[in-house]
């Protein structure tokens, strides 16, 4: 191979792996798009389960097996 073609070839190279590169980072951030969204719905969930609740506050060690007895009064 002649010097002019291991520098023509070497440049193609580098020019593909850039490219390969781009494309690569491309899918990454598509990727965290997707998970951005995703992340939204669970969000969006969350939040009209906390609207729907019948309690709206209740603590962390709240104890349903005693307030089975107590009936809500609607």
């Amino acid at each position: 191979m002649k010097k002019a073609e291991v520098r023509r070839q070497k440049t193609e190279d580098r020019r593909q792996k850039a490219e390969d590169r781009r494309q690569k980072a491309e899918g990454r951030s598509q990727k965290a798009e997707g998970r951005r969204q995703k992340a939204e719905g669970r969000r969006q969930k969350a939040e009209g389960r906390r609207e729907n609740c019948l309690w709206i506050q209740t603590p962390n060690n709240f104890n349903y097996q005693k307030m089975r007895s107590f009936r809500l009064p609607f």
